[in-house]
């Protein structure tokens, strides 16, 4: 007997339905949010790599970095590890400031007279509609290719 033969179908079926997830768009990033700080490690390894350049070395990799990071002192490491508690300290008190200003916006859009509001829904709305029927317009031209393809292939095949 072929052992090919005796798949079960309950196999292939489930191999043919793929599973197809949605991909969404990210979120516009917003410049006026700071930046997390660099950790002590990522710290280290700017100046190794600046010390590395001035010296004119090879380039280094970052599994050599991390091996000479394993085999530094914890002294040379507290080093760093204090200039990145400094840089997330301040980078708290940036993040502080930001929600605030950011909570002072929101607060003001809340403001805003209803035909504001209305308006800004039905530009949603109408962008939305757009992109969805970009998106049918898409299919249809794809449809129409494919069928333009299988009549010309259909045509050879008779002509031959």
């Amino acid at each position: 007997m072929n052992s090919k033969s005796n798949k079960s179908p309950s196999k292939s079926k489930s191999r043919s339905k793929s599973k197809k997830t949605k991909r969404t768009k990210s979120k516009e990033k917003d410049s006026d949010k700071p930046t997390r700080p660099l950790n002590a490690f990522q710290l280290y390894a700017a100046d190794l790599r600046e010390e590395n350049s001035k010296k004119g070395g090879d380039k280094l990799t970052f599994k050599d970095i991390g091996s000479k990071w394993k085999k530094l002192a914890s002294s040379k490491k507290k080093v760093y590890q204090d200039k990145y508690e400094a840089s997330k300290a301040e980078f708290d008190k940036e993040m502080e400031e930001y929600k605030k200003k950011k909570k002072n916006e929101d607060d003001d859009d809340e403001s805003d007279s209803e035909e504001e509001k209305k308006s800004r829904q039905k530009k949603k709305a109408s962008s939305k509609a757009s992109a969805k029927s970009n998106k049918n317009n898409k299919k249809k031209d794809m449809k129409s290719k494919k069928n333009e393809e299988e009549k010309e292939e259909s045509e050879d095949e008779s002509g031959d």
